[in-house]
């Protein structure tokens, strides 16, 4: 497949997965710091952690962003065939999340980051096409 650079698409995936779970860590974090202060321990933090919806939600927005990110990285990098660059970065992300998925996750949440990965990676693809269209201008 000449038209897969595939040092963008690790590139890419690399910025992917470091930023999600830098970012995932730095929320792990601020959330924990909240619930301690606003229970004056942990005791049950775990539990709480891993049942809400909407720290669930926040860390699938937060995966996609950077599925995005390192799509558009991937298509930059390369710059020409950005789409199917972009995409690679989202099928290595598809597979990585099915390799190294948590007991444990709930199905909605898997279900829809394998809907979402994709349309995210094309995202960052179109983004970085316009930026490497306004570079050669």
């Amino acid at each position: 497949m000449k038209k897969l650079n595939f040092k963008a698409v690790f590139i890419g995936t690399i910025a992917d997965v470091a930023g999600s779970v830098v970012f995932g860590a730095i929320m792990g974090m601020l959330i924990a710091s909240v619930y301690a202060a606003s229970n004056g321990n942990m005791e049950g933090f775990e539990e709480y952690y891993n049942s809400s919806t909407l720290i669930m939600v926040l860390s699938l927005l937060i995966g996609l962003i950077f599925v995005s990110i390192g799509s558009y990285l991937a298509g930059k990098i390369a710059k020409e065939h950005e789409i199917i660059n972009a995409l690679g970065v989202g099928v290595l992300g598809i597979i990585l999340g099915m390799v190294l998925s948590i007991d444990g996750t709930p199905q909605w949440y898997s279900i829809s980051s394998y809907i979402l990965i994709l349309p995210f990676a094309y995202a960052g693809g179109i983004i970085s096409i316009k930026a490497n269209t306004q570079n050669e201008a």
